[in-house]
């Protein structure tokens, strides 16, 4: 991308200054997390979609962004690694601790990942 090594040190120290002033100029990660979930759930009003789905979602759209944002292309592959892990050495628990998000739930519904640990 042509920047210089100086310049992503400067990128990485976030300050609570650095991260007021880019939340004035554009929606925070978050912020724009909960409007595509707001999206989704409305969509969603009689289609089922768990917490898992949202999951498995999320991480093959980071997946297929992480080519046009190589930086993090590392990171997206091993959290798909760990998806898939979990996908098929705890689909039991994933399945027992499942919650319907969208479509059935209601719109106060939050979004719970399962818990691979059993508790």
């Amino acid at each position: 991308m042509g920047e210089s090594v100086g310049e992503d040190e400067l990128r990485s120290r976030l300050t609570a200054t650095h991260i007021e002033q880019v939340d004035k100029l554009m929606p925070s990660p978050s912020k724009r997390a909960n409007i595509v979930w707001e999206m989704i759930q409305k969509s969603a009003q009689t289609t089922y979609l768990s917490n898992w789905d949202v999951v498995c979602f999320s991480v093959e759209i980071l997946g297929k962004f992480s080519d046009e944002f190589l930086w993090m292309k590392e990171a997206a592959k091993q959290v798909n690694q760990l998806v898939y892990k979990a996908h098929y050495l705890n689909h039991d628990k994933i399945r027992e601790h499942e919650q319907v998000v969208a479509g059935v739930a209601s719109k106060e519904s939050d979004l719970e990942i399962p818990k691979m640990t059993g508790e």
